[in-house]
């Protein structure tokens, strides 16, 4: 098994960054999603995109809990 240096994303760290990555700062995500910093977020979500990892635009549903 390979050792990490660093941790691998969690799916509920992408599901996070589906959700808010539109609709909050930088700041906010990083308290959000914390032990992951600005660039790890950004490269991230350019590695999701690639990969057709689907983010939300519109508003934050009503009602749904992360």
């Amino acid at each position: 098994m390979k050792k990490y240096l660093k941790q691998p994303w969690t799916e509920l760290e992408r599901k996070t960054l589906a959700v808010f990555y539109y609709h909050e700062s930088i700041d906010d995500l990083m308290e959000r999603i914390p032990n992951r910093s600005e660039n790890a977020i950004r490269k991230q979500v350019m590695y999701l995109k690639k990969r057709g990892y689907r983010f939300k635009w519109k508003s934050l549903l009503e009602g749904q809990k992360i």
